[in-house]
């Protein structure tokens, strides 16, 4: 008999500017491969756990496959904060998010990058 829980543990993800101000390349969402504590369904199949990432409640992208750490978000407009986090969802369709965290895609148009470095 297996039983199900939701997933527990869960730390908040980290939201980072891809490339810097002179790229519009959008925020970098990680998180965790495991929600630290425990899935809520030990003992069955890891393949049908899945993730789920937001910009406050919008959808990032969803039914991002178990293993995968991290996913773009190009839709949100550029030089401002928004909170992100992640869903945990396992094999049984329980899910859990994790805390917020702000990111913010910075970008200043007409700037350009030389030997590493930005500018106007």
């Amino acid at each position: 008999v297996v039983c199900c829980g939701t997933p527990a543990g869960r730390s908040a993800p980290t939201a980072t500017d891809v490339d810097g101000t002179c790229a519009d390349a959008g925020v970098r969402i990680t998180w965790a491969q495991d929600p630290g504590t425990a899935w809520g369904d030990e003992g069955m199949s890891a393949y049908d756990r899945t993730y789920t990432g937001y910009r406050g409640g919008d959808l990032v992208e969803g039914g991002l496959a178990y293993g995968t750490t991290a996913t773009v978000d190009t839709g949100g407009a550029n030089n401002t904060a928004y909170e992100y986090s992640v869903k945990y969802i396992n094999t049984c369709g329980e899910e859990a998010s994790t805390s917020t965290v702000s990111g913010t895609d910075a970008y200043l148009p007409g700037c350009y990058r030389r030997h590493s470095e930005c500018r106007p």
